[in-house]
């Protein structure tokens, strides 16, 4: 694993290397928490976000203390300052995604989308290369399966899932058939779905067997999810597809 120790660098140019691994990944993610910065630069200590908000590049959030208290939620989340963005811009030039459309939570997905940008940077920190946050997936990918993250490991596309809370059988079963399509197509080399409870992994395991016939829904002029006549035939993606509990 990569360290900031090594290579003979100074305080300083260790601290400046942190600072601006952080505030590309608020660049990128709209927001964050203190606890997934100090993952991504790997900071051993905490105390990365307040040097930054004496910086003036970052500031906080405030969420709704009802939020946080039904659920295991950080007690703090930060974004960028005007300053603080003008600065990761220099560091982002090739990212088209607009800072002000992504720069404040959404409360009723919260506790998903802050474990999405742990498991995401838990990868970046060994290694791997971040290829798409969830805001620039929702802007940029216009059709098929749309993950919660993409990294790159190794070269190939590694697609991220997280799913915390059983899904209706339409919404599920119409996903199941777009991951397929996007690993055949080549969208991504291979996927690795979290789930947040044994019966949610128990239900991916069952439904992603080759050949197995599920149900197909598609997309009626009003958008809404309509059950197809014919069924969909699983293809045989067991070696690129993991399923894991939280």
């Amino acid at each position: 694993m990569e360290t900031y120790k090594s290579d003979g660098k100074s305080p300083r140019e260790v601290g400046a290397e942190r600072a601006k691994a952080a505030l590309t990944w608020l660049r990128r993610w709209g927001w964050s928490s203190p606890t997934v910065l100090d993952i991504v630069t790997r900071s051993t200590r905490r105390g990365l976000v307040a040097r930054l908000e004496r910086a003036k590049m970052v500031e906080s959030i405030e969420i709704d203390f009802y939020s946080i208290a039904i659920a295991p939620l950080p007690k703090k989340l930060v974004r960028l300052t005007e300053m603080g963005q003008q600065v990761a811009e220099t560091f982002c030039s090739n990212v088209k995604t607009i800072y002000d459309d992504i720069a404040r939570p959404k409360p009723q997905q919260l506790l998903h989308d802050v474990k999405v940008q742990e498991i995401a940077a838990k990868y970046v920190a060994d290694g791997a290369e971040l290829v798409y946050s969830a805001p620039e997936l929702n802007r940029f990918v216009k059709s098929g399966k749309i993950p919660d993250a993409v990294v790159s490991l190794d070269g190939k596309k590694l697609a991220i899932e997280l799913e915390l809370t059983k899904k209706r059988d339409d919404e599920f079963y119409f996903g199941i058939e777009a991951l397929c399509k996007s690993l055949e197509s080549k969208k991504f080399d291979s996927y690795i779905i979290f789930c947040g409870s044994a019966s949610i992994k128990e239900r991916y395991r069952s439904a992603l067997v080759a050949n197995n016939i599920i149900d197909r829904y598609v997309r009626a002029e009003n958008r809404h999810l309509k059950k197809a006549s014919t069924g969909y035939m699983v293809p045989p993606i067991a070696n690129v597809v993991k399923i894991v509990e939280l």
